[in-house]
């Protein structure tokens, strides 16, 4: 299976995302494969400015981001890997459930993650509240990176797919928070 691997220019990231499929976007069934309203919100304004009148539905993807982070050699193969395992959870349940009778849609499916990094560790979704508090606490008043992979796997009526990566990279500075400021964010959750 080739993957394309890129980073991309900030300045396009609202088009790039699905301008590489965009002749065939009519023809294909669209699924986001998140829960995050933030995705649903992106791809809702990325639809509606580039790719008016285009059907997507959303579909939560249900892959362990329980990845062993010590495989990966830097973070964005890392998230990128999560985003594809995302996609494809949901496209091959999404596949599983078409008749042998039917002839299968082509489907695109949009796999997504996003981790922040900080003195190189990978830094996950806080797992609670205390979790929250804790990370943003370490994040107070530091620079870190913020890394986001998307991943668009393509089928065909003729089977097999192919994704296609790309992650973007920000760089990111907190001024310092107080404890109490950060526990209001945190219980706000």
């Amino acid at each position: 299976m080739a993957e394309t691997l890129q980073r991309i220019d900030s300045s396009r990231r609202h088009s790039i995302m699905l301008s590489a499929l965009s002749s065939h976007l009519h023809l294909r069934r669209v699924i986001l494969a998140s829960q995050s309203p933030r995705r649903l919100e992106l791809l809702t304004d990325c639809v509606r400015i580039s790719y008016a009148g285009l059907a997507f539905e959303v579909i939560p993807s249900t892959f362990e981001e329980n990845l062993p982070k010590e495989r990966f050699p830097t973070p964005e193969l890392y998230v990128l890997e999560n985003a594809k395992q995302k996609a494809l959870e949901v496209l091959r349940r999404v596949a599983s459930t078409a008749t042998e009778q039917q002839q299968p849609t082509p489907l695109l499916v949009i796999g997504c993650d996003t981790v922040v990094v900080l003195d190189g560790a990978i830094l996950e979704k806080p797992k609670d509240e205390d979790d929250a508090f804790a990370m943003l606490t370490r994040l107070s008043g530091r620079a870190h990176d913020v890394f986001s992979g998307v991943a668009l796997l393509t089928t065909s009526a003729e089977g097999g797919e192919r994704p296609h990566l790309f992650f973007e990279k920000t760089s990111v500075v907190f001024g310092p928070l107080e404890p109490q400021d950060i526990r209001g964010s945190c219980s706000s959750l």
